[in-house]
């Protein structure tokens, strides 16, 4: 259709490895130059992530991170992994986040993974969201974190760092203290006491928000951030796109369809446009390019296109 239109593509949840190989427009149609906005990137574990119960059902657009960077209208990127600690004392992690952070990417056993340069990507602004997985002592955690944040200011010396305590107090006095010891030398590292923003109906398993409740932290967190950076909150929709398409009509729902090939582990062309997410359209092997089609019957305008990617 006619006018502007904006394309967003999220990743599924912390294993996708997605590709995007091109975008085709209309002939007449012109791609506009990106807006020039800062970047706020936040590091977490599951939380941050948006892990929703299970792998399926998560990704990025039921995080609290995602609504966070749309209500204040940054660019943003994500560094988090279920179950990760700050600290190198177990979790999902051997290392922890101290030290992954600073990885090409998460810990996968038996391998190797090089260092990750700074210089390629650099934020404005840098929410940690850590500690809720930590057992480690006060002072190790304290001293963990300290030297986190002092490679961090190495890496990205002019970045505002935002502390960020677990919703339900965990380390609070801990993190709160050692923000006002780095202060002393470091003004631009700010602690965000999140202690009652969130109750017990706001979670569904009583550690990870629900929709409802990531939206809350959302509120609270932009609007905190916003009053430090001098931001005035945008009005974006926050609903989950997984929601959103429900009320939309679904144009190739069991319309006939083809592929380029088929796995013989299963997966044809029909699986991807059943209505049913858990089913399934693969392709055999690994060569690109591969193509899926669908005949919807007539030429059809289309205002939006939803592919739900497997997570694994």
């Amino acid at each position: 259709s006619e006018g502007e239109h904006k394309l967003k593509l999220y990743n599924g949840y912390q294993n996708s490895r997605n590709t995007l190989n091109g975008i085709m427009i209309d002939e007449n149609a012109e791609l506009l130059a990106p807006q020039d906005t800062k970047i706020i990137e936040f590091v977490g574990d599951s939380i941050v992530a948006g892990y929703r119960g299970s792998y399926g059902d998560s990704g990025l657009i039921h995080a609290y991170s995602w609504k966070t960077a749309e209500l204040l209208g940054l660019s943003y990127n994500v560094v988090a992994y279920s179950g990760i600690r700050l600290c190198s004392d177990g979790g999902s992690d051997v290392l922890g986040m101290a030290e992954r952070y600073f990885k090409t990417r998460e810990y996968l056993s038996g391998s190797t993974s090089p260092a990750w340069n700074t210089a390629n990507y650099i934020p404005d602004y840098l929410v940690l969201s850590l500690t809720h997985n930590d057992k480690a002592e006060e002072d190790v955690i304290a001293t963990t974190y300290t030297e986190y944040i002092q490679k961090l200011r190495t890496a990205y010396p002019n970045a505002v760092i935002f502390v960020v305590s677990p919703f339900a107090g965990k380390h609070k006095d801990t993190l709160s203290a050692m923000v006002t010891t780095i202060n002393a030398t470091d003004e631009n590292v700010i602690f965000i006491d999140t202690e009652g923003w969130v109750s017990a109906e706001d979670y569904f398993d009583g550690v990870h928000p629900t929709d409802a409740g990531s939206e809350k932290i959302a509120r609270k967190m932009a609007t905190v951030i916003g009053e430090e950076l001098g931001i005035t909150l945008k009005t974006p929709d926050l609903t989950p796109i997984t929601e959103q398409r429900a009320t939309s009509l679904n144009l190739a729902f069991k319309k006939p369809c083809v592929a380029s090939s088929t796995s013989s582990m299963g997966g044809s062309a029909a699986g991807a446009f059943d209505g049913n997410v858990n089913t399934r359209y693969c392709a055999a092997g690994s060569q690109m390019p591969q193509a899926l089609m669908v005949d919807l019957g007539e030429m059809t305008v289309l205002d939006s296109v939803y592919v739900l990617f497997e997570k694994y």
